[in-house]
């Protein structure tokens, strides 16, 4: 099995983020984590999180890459390894009332999104994936 390269964009608007839920039956767990997907073929990174925001959300961002991650974990019982490229999208506040309660996934299928502050963001950080972008959001968030 090859390693999955994605990118993960962290909305921003004032001082909260914007996450997506996703459940882990193999855990039994519901987790948190920044809204995107995989590359397409001949697709450079920050196209690629245009992109997914755009399909996910419907709204244009301007993404700022931050970081690279290497990911080994297991989803539904199942070993994954990924290559994660991070990026943050700060939005105002018209985009933010733009947004849907739902994001889509490309086969049509919804996704509970929910605004965390950095309080909130601090309570599910046992359950926040990746791990390895979670504190270049409190950076952002408190950059904001």
């Amino acid at each position: 099995m090859h390693p999955r390269t994605k990118v993960a964009v962290s909305v921003i608007n004032s001082d909260q983020v914007l996450l997506m839920e996703i459940y882990d039956p193999g855990r039994n767990l519901t987790l948190h984590l920044p809204v995107g997907g995989g590359l397409e073929f001949g697709e450079t990174i920050h196209v690629a999180a245009k992109r997914e925001v755009q399909e996910e959300l419907g709204i244009e961002v301007h993404p700022e890459f931050c970081s690279f991650s290497e990911n080994f974990f297991e989803f539904d019982g199942v070993p994954a390894h990924e290559l994660v490229f991070h990026f943050l999208a700060r939005i105002d506040d018209e985009t933010r009332r733009q947004l849907p309660k739902y994001g889509t996934e490309s086969d049509g299928e919804q996704f509970p999104i929910k605004w965390y502050s950095l309080d909130e963001l601090h309570e599910i950080k046992e359950i926040f994936v990746p791990e390895t972008v979670y504190d270049e959001i409190v950076i952002g968030l408190t950059c904001s």
